[in-house]
């Protein structure tokens, strides 16, 4: 099992290069230009710039913009991601079940896949939030940053559902997710994991209800995406 995991890693890295040094550089744009920006602020904090959202009092009063950073840093993993599974499996699949790998086998390793993916981008997103603070003398400490360990569960929510919608329809995901984004700026719906990466919301909610909230949507989307691979899992030519 570990030894699939490690040639999946690699042969998914391969393919991905491209995408993560694209990925490296639009988050080091957005987060040393908004940092720069407030650089003589010592009253703002990067994550209140980066993910503070909209607000019910904004959509009461309808004073609605589109927050394009926080939108830019949850859904562009996923473009990039792309369908880096669905073409690991076809490049992988024949090869390796020749060397008597179980069919669940694969499907666990693509869960290890996205789960190392969304540690990597939203663990370099910290990463450059802290350099940039330190860099530009910021203050580093605020409430705020409890938020980053929710936008890594937020990322690997969409990555999943991503990957799920992608089994029927190659760009499904993508025109589902982006639409479920900007929906989530304009309605305030019960229940939506993505409430909680908006600090405006956060701030109100229950704290003991955040990370259940997240972890359940992540154990019913993991579970989905186990079942469906499953069913979905093509072994062409193997017969």
């Amino acid at each position: 099992m570990r030894q699939l995991f490690k040639y999946q890693f690699w042969q998914l890295l391969t393919a991905l290069k491209w995408q993560i040094l694209l990925w490296l550089l639009i988050s080091w744009l957005i987060i040393f230009g908004s940092a720069w920006q407030i650089r003589l602020n010592p009253h703002v904090n990067l994550c209140q710039v980066l993910f503070l959202g909209t607000s019910a009092a904004d959509l009461a009063a309808r004073r609605i913009s589109l927050p394009i950073n926080w939108l830019v840093i949850l859904i562009m993993p996923i473009i990039l991601f792309g369908d880096g599974l669905p073409w690991l499996n076809q490049r992988s699949n024949r090869l390796l079940h020749g060397l008597g790998y179980q069919r669940w086998q694969f499907t666990l390793t693509n869960c290890w896949l996205m789960m190392s993916y969304s540690l990597f981008t939203s663990g370099q997103l910290s990463l450059v939030m802290l350099l940039s603070t330190v860099l530009l003398k910021q203050p580093i400490i605020g409430q705020e940053w409890y938020l980053l360990p929710i936008i890594f569960g937020a990322n690997l929510s969409l990555l999943f559902l991503d990957n799920i919608l992608v089994m029927f329809n190659r760009y499904a995901g993508m025109i589902i997710e982006i639409f479920i984004l900007v929906l989530t700026v304009f309605v305030i719906i019960p229940g939506n994991f993505l409430n909680l990466t908006m600090l405006s919301r956060l701030e109100d909610a229950n704290q003991w209800q955040v990370w259940p909230s997240l972890i359940c949507w992540l154990l019913v989307l993991v579970t989905g995406y186990f079942v469906i691979d499953l069913q979905q899992f093509s072994w062409e030519g193997l017969g």
